[in-house]
C-alpha cells in the first residue's frame, strides 16, 4: 500500500454525482493518473484483478464471484477479465440501485463488442493527469474557464518576473510531476521517471503528434 498522501482531485465531484445516478461508474484515463487512488476514497470494498491472482482466477471461472462486496465496490483493472462487464450490467439490473460499482482500468479490451451494452447503466468519467492546482503548485486563483469563456470573475494574476516558476529547471520539474502523481511529494531527491510514461501522457493529450525517439528515462534533480 502506498504511503504517499492522497491529494483531492477535481474529478471527485463528477464521480460522486455519477454514483448517485448510475448503477456503476467507469473511470478511464492514462496509466498512473490516479484512477485507483481516487476510486478508493469512495469505494466501500475493492478487488484488484491485476495483483490479486486468486480473485483473477475466480473471475475467469465465474465473473460474478468478484462482484460480491459492500457497495460501492471497486473493481480495479477490470479489463483483465473483460467478461466482468456483462456481469456488472446484469447485477445492476437485478439490484436496481445506483452506486453499486466503480470500475477502473488503463486500457480497454481488444474486443470492444461486450462494452456497448452498458448504456443507461454505466456512466463513464474521464480522468486526466494532475493539474498544477491539484499537485499543489498553483493556488487556483486564476480560472482558465473565466479567462477563455468569460464565466464569473477572476482576479488579474500577479506575475513576478524572474521568480522560481520561470526557471527552466523548475518548469521542467513541475511539468513532469504534474503528470505522475506518485512523484509529487518527492521534492528533495532525484526522481527517475520512465520515458515511456511521459510519452504515454503526451500521446493522451496530443494523439495526432508523432513522438520522436527519446532516452529510456529522465532524471529530475
Amino acid at each position: 500500500m502506498s504511503t504517499t498522501p492522497y491529494r483531492p482531485r477535481v474529478v471527485e465531484r463528477e464521480l460522486r454525482s455519477r454514483l448517485e445516478s448510475a448503477g456503476a461508474v467507469v473511470i478511464e484515463g492514462p496509466k498512473a493518473c490516479g484512477k485507483t487512488a481516487t476510486a478508493e476514497t469512495m469505494a466501500a470494498s475493492a478487488v484488484r484483478l491485476d495483483v490479486d491472482e486468486q480473485a483473477r482466477r475466480a473471475a475467469e471461472i465465474e465473473p460474478a464471484l468478484v462482484l460480491d462486496g459492500v457497495a460501492p465496490r471497486l473493481i480495479d483493472e477490470w479489463q483483465v477479465v473483460p467478461a466482468i462487464w456483462n456481469h456488472v450490467r446484469r447485477a445492476i439490473d437485478a439490484r436496481r440501485k445506483p452506486g453499486q460499482f466503480i470500475l477502473t482500468g488503463s486500457a480497454a479490451p481488444a474486443d470492444d463488442v461486450t462494452r456497448h451494452t452498458g448504456a443507461g447503466r454505466l456512466a463513464r468519467v474521464r480522468m486526466r493527469p494532475m493539474t498544477l492546482f491539484e499537485s499543489g503548485v498553483a493556488n487556483g486563483s486564476v480560472s482558465l474557464k473565466t479567462r477563455v469563456f468569460g464565466f464569473g470573475q477572476s482576479p488579474k494574476p500577479k506575475l513576478k518576473p524572474g521568480g522560481p516558476a520561470r526557471e527552466p529547471k523548475r518548469l521542467a520539474e513541475r511539468g513532469l510531476r504534474r503528470h505522475v502523481p506518485g512523484i509529487t511529494h518527492a521534492r528533495h531527491q532525484p526522481r527517475r521517471i520512465p520515458a515511456s510514461s511521459i510519452r504515454l501522457h503526451a500521446r493522451a493529450t496530443e494523439p495526432s503528434r508523432s513522438m520522436p525517439r527519446q532516452p529510456d528515462s529522465f532524471t529530475v534533480t
